[in-house]
């Protein structure tokens, strides 16, 4: 575990100058570095908005208290692998309120990647042999190739 951050990406007693991306496991890499560079960026000029410090002080304590209480491990600390404690959505939704930046993820693009994570654990060695097409904003379909 890396610690004491705020958000898995600031130092609690460096906000404005101390930051550590792309830590997280199971996420889509481009999508958490790019919410995680905006909330760096936000907190470097001051506008990052949301929290106390308050929360900033327990935001550790109380992802270790939702992990123990789900009975998972700490050494899921940094994962989105368990939506009942943390999901990959909500996360990017959160620093998105933090920078006052509106979420702009499709609801057909977190289908489609929830899909595709459903294969990979299912299919490990043939979860990239799929075509997806999108139909619209909530639909997409798909067929093995």
């Amino acid at each position: 575990m890396v610690s004491p951050l705020f958000e898995q990406v600031a130092h609690k007693d460096y906000l404005d100058s101390f930051f550590v991306i792309g830590l997280n496991f199971w996420a889509i890499s481009s999508m958490l570095f790019e919410h995680q560079i905006a909330f760096a960026i936000a907190l470097i000029k001051g506008e990052a908005k949301g929290f106390t410090k308050d929360d900033i002080e327990n935001w550790e304590n109380k992802r270790i208290k939702d992990l123990q209480e789900n009975g998972h491990s700490l050494k899921h600390f940094h994962y989105f692998e368990h939506p009942s404690t943390y999901n990959q959505w909500g996360y990017f939704e959160q620093l998105s309120k933090y920078t006052n930046s509106p979420s702009w993820i499709p609801n057909v693009f977190i289908k489609i990647a929830m899909h595709f994570f459903g294969e990979w654990k299912t299919q490990p060695c043939e979860y990239r042999k799929v075509d997806y097409k999108i139909l619209d904003d909530e639909e997409f379909e798909y067929k093995k190739i």
